[in-house]
């Protein structure tokens, strides 16, 4: 059972950038930008969803931003109901980074690992379903050391001064590899294992899906 999340790349970033509304927002420029992003998040979410659709999976799009209201960046209202419905009946369901109304701020930004995070205390709460692993696919094999190579395994105890936190050179509101990596170790207060793992080289995903090995960074609580 999956539940697949996406970030947005060059869609929901730039708008999200150009009206600066990961600090908030306010006025009629506020509004547009709102306005803008989330059209942004919509768009992409529907290309991806539509090549599920092409690949036969039942995917149907999850959009926290039509579920949650914010204070100062945290959820204060919420019903993720439909995520517990959607695995009840066999869908895939498909998230993504999102803009939400924020009652202090105007509005706010939550990476896909920030809405993960939160679905998945959902999920702890509210069902029998545990969430034990995540994958995260990026543009490199994982997460990179100072001298070039990849980590294999990032524990509590790893020091991020000790490796390349960007990833990238796009557009990103949200945090990058750093925010990743911080957020997966954060995840390991749950029990939940991430793998950090390539989307650029064919079949790289496969293998690390059916636990063949490769390349690749695994951030857990495990110590040995």
């Amino acid at each position: 059972m999956y539940v697949i999340g996406h970030g947005q790349g060059s869609f929901a970033h730039i708008p999200a950038h150009k009206y600066q509304l990961k600090d908030g927002c306010q006025g009629e420029t506020g509004q547009r930008g709102i306005a803008e992003t989330r059209l942004a998040v919509i768009e992409l979410n529907q290309i991806v969803i539509t090549e599920f659709l092409k690949a036969k999976l039942p995917a149907v799009s999850l959009l926290v931003s039509q579920m949650a209201i914010t204070k100062s960046g945290k959820s204060i209202q919420h019903d993720f109901s439909q995520l517990n419905q959607c695995l009840a009946q066999g869908l895939l369901p498909v998230t993504t980074g999102d803009v939400l109304l924020d009652i202090d701020r105007g509005c706010s930004i939550w990476s896909t690992e920030v809405v993960f995070a939160q679905l998945t205390t959902h999920l702890h709460q509210t069902s029998g379903y545990r969430v034990t692993r995540q994958v995260m696919v990026t543009d490199v094999p994982g997460v990179i050391d100072l001298q070039g190579q990849v980590i294999p395994k990032i524990t509590p105890r790893f020091k991020l001064s000790a490796c390349q936190l960007n990833s990238s050179h796009c557009t990103d509101v949200t945090g990058g590899m750093k925010h990743k990596v911080q957020s997966a170790l954060d995840q390991t207060k749950e029990g939940i294992e991430t793998v950090i793992v390539s989307g650029l080289k064919p079949g790289r995903l496969l293998r690390c899906l059916t636990g063949q090995a490769c390349p690749q960074t695994v951030v857990t609580r495990l110590i040995a």
